[in-house]
């Protein structure tokens, strides 16, 4: 059967009767000429009365959103009344077709609500990211100095201990250092994801500041057995233009959550420039001019157990493991969600390849050009 055939015998007016949005005609001073069910429904009455009225009664300026409608030949946003005085948004969309406008009127009340929700929303997490950020050393502070006189303790400042001292101070010492970690990412997370500290964009040497990366976890890497090896070959340009602080949050994360998944293996941190359909593939928005070496691609991958498909799922979301016992997944979630947040903050992005025991592949791409 030919539908369109079918549609063609139709009555435009049947159609129009039948079709599942609120519609009106008007004259063009505004006078309703017709409506269908859906838009007496929209306005709490029948079609006789509101055929009495005129649009700009019914749409708070009602004309004028028509007209600019048909202009930009797409919706406009506005507010609208019933006839029981009840008031909500609505966008709507006109035609012109001689001596009469076609209006359709959608009912966008749930959707403002949810946003205008949403932005306050935002504003109060980002009041409080900030907050915890500024009181940060309030919250260190204590632990701090338990970590510090529980090692004096073990170190023998206050004298020799018993074994069973020296146990327990041991075992303080060892819980302050731990939650001192896990505040450190608590706090990290609440500054890059609402932005505390305004981006601080220079050029800086990458090839060194990776270097010294690697070089400050040295002990990591020699606790765990992980042999490192660095290869920026492909750079041609060692200087980049970028937050150096997000960066080494992204990376020093990246090299944490790596470690903790090998034993006795191999971590490869590899430069490269990447290809512009890779960074197109990445949803990363490339400017007139922009070449591959616009961008900055770092590649981490270890040699560890890897990440299982649940944990790909909610890797970097801690909202997701707070209700969970596994207090190490929760701490993972703070690091990586703050690589999450760094990225986006430079305008990047960056994805997680892994199957269990056959090791983990992340990569970073980044803009490293001055606009």
């Amino acid at each position: 059967m030919n539908n369109f055939n079918l549609l063609a015998k139709l009555n435009p007016n049947i159609i129009l009767k039948h079709l599942p949005i609120a519609l009106m005609v008007t004259d063009l001073n505004g006078n309703i000429l017709w409506l269908n069910e859906n838009a007496a429904a929209l306005f709490e009455s029948t079609k006789s009365v509101l055929r009495q009225h005129n649009f700009d009664e019914l749409v708070i300026n009602g004309l004028e959103s028509v007209k600019s409608s048909i202009a930009k030949e797409g919706p406009v946003a506005t507010a609208a009344v019933s006839l029981l005085e009840q008031e909500f948004f609505v966008e709507v969309s006109a035609v012109e077709d001689g001596e009469k406008y076609y209006i359709t009127i959608s009912d966008t009340t749930a959707i403002t609500n949810f946003l205008s929700t949403a932005e306050k929303s935002g504003k109060l997490n980002k009041d409080k990211n900030q907050m915890i950020y500024k009181i940060a050393t309030e919250f260190k502070s204590p632990i701090q100095s338990i970590q510090g006189f529980s090692k004096a303790l073990l170190d023998g400042l206050g004298g020799e201990l018993t074994d069973k001292q020296a146990k327990y101070a041991g075992i303080i010492s060892k819980n302050a250092v731990d939650y001192l970690y896990f505040l450190d990412k608590f706090i990290e997370f609440a500054q890059t994801e609402s932005m505390c500290v305004p981006l601080n964009l220079q050029i800086f040497d990458v090839v060194n500041f990776i270097q010294n990366i690697i070089k400050a976890n040295d002990d990591l890497f020699l606790m765990k057995n992980i042999k490192v090896n660095f290869d920026a070959e492909e750079i041609t340009k060692r200087a980049i233009y970028s937050d150096e602080n997000l960066l080494k949050i992204i990376l020093q994360n990246i090299v944490e959550a790596s470690v903790k998944l090998t034993d006795l293996g191999l971590l490869d941190i590899k430069l490269s420039y990447p290809d512009l359909v890779e960074v197109r593939k990445n949803g990363i928005a490339i400017r007139e001019g922009q070449s591959e070496n616009s961008f900055l691609k770092i590649s981490v991958i270890d040699t560890g157990v890897g990440y299982t498909e649940s944990d790909l799922d909610d890797l970097y979301e801690p909202y997701v493991h707070m209700n969970r016992s596994n207090r190490k997944n929760l701490v993972r979630s703070f690091g990586l969600g703050s690589v999450h947040n760094a990225v986006n903050a430079l305008g990047g992005a960056w994805n997680v390849r892994s199957e269990v025991m056959q090791g983990c592949v992340l990569t970073i791409i980044i803009p490293i050009e001055k606009e």
